[in-house]
């Protein structure tokens, strides 16, 4: 006979506090967790990529292809989207400011939103569009396909073989890409102010040399390395830690190209901060 006393739970023990709330903060804090966890595991993958160039493993030949691909294929979008910016804004500010008497204004105007900001950001935003949803691509694939675990058999490393091909050919194309941009983004906003305001060519030309500074186009590739070293390694990164399922390829591009216009924002803020 079971002499011990019958122990009856009372339904509120199980009851969770504030529901709304809990759900609230992990949709709040559940994209936070994300983009942690991403550039973590970049930020190791980083320094495994040092260590293998530190010991001379750069593998030239397999840089100049992806160089080819993130250069020449990466162009037509990289210069439609700041060729057209430029176009845009001097449409925009060129007709009021010429009305104004401020004429010689508008190609400093439009050459310092380019070199500062447009440029730089437009471009990684085509790089990150065309090449690095690439990257995610081709190595999510491969690891579904065991081809990572093949070049472990061949004692090859994935971050060696793959990744720094990858990444110093977009620390070599970016720079270039967004040079080109900008210079064609302030030749469409020239363009674009002389055919609606009237304004001359030479007039729009003396006005970005007065405003633009040697420091602004510093800036401007400072800018462009970091964020072609950031493509690369988140790029990848998202790649090497994804899993084997059959669909997890559209998920890491997704992923990849999502964290990384977060990371280039914040990143380009940080930037700007530090050098205006």
């Amino acid at each position: 006979m079971n002499l011990q006393p019958e122990i009856i739970e009372s339904p509120e023990e199980n009851v969770v506090l504030f529901p709304q709330t809990r759900r609230f903060l992990s949709w709040c804090l559940e994209p936070l967790r994300g983009i942690l966890e991403t550039v973590g595991f970049a930020t190791i993958d980083g320094k495994r990529m040092l260590h293998f160039m530190g010991k001379g493993h750069w593998g030239m030949r397999h840089i100049f292809d992806r160089l080819a691909f993130v250069g020449l294929d990466t162009m037509p979008m990289a210069l439609l989207l700041t060729g057209t910016l430029g176009s845009v804004l001097s449409m925009q500010v060129a007709p009021d400011m010429a009305e104004q008497g401020g004429s010689a204004f508008v190609g400093g105007l439009v050459a310092v939103a380019m070199v500062r900001e447009l440029g730089p950001v437009m471009t990684g935003f085509a790089v990150i569009a065309m090449a690095g949803s690439a990257f995610a691509a081709e190595i999510t694939v491969m690891k579904s396909n065991n081809q990572l675990d093949a070049l472990k058999v061949l004692h090859v490393d994935g971050v060696r073989y793959l990744m720094i091909p990858r990444v110093i050919a977009t620390m070599i194309a970016l720079p270039f890409l967004t040079l080109i941009g900008t210079t064609l983004g302030i030749l469409g906003g020239m363009y674009t102010a002389h055919m609606i305001a009237g304004i001359p060519f030479t007039a729009y030309l003396d006005s970005v040399r007065t405003f633009i500074e040697m420091r602004d186009i510093g800036v401007m590739f400072i800018k462009s390395l970091i964020f072609a070293g950031m493509i690369g390694l988140l790029c990848c990164s998202v790649g090497f830690t994804s899993s084997r399922a059959s669909n997890e390829s559209a998920k890491s591009v997704t992923k990849a190209v999502v964290w990384s216009f977060i990371t280039m924002a914040f990143l380009d803020y940080l930037i700007t901060t530090l050098f205006y």
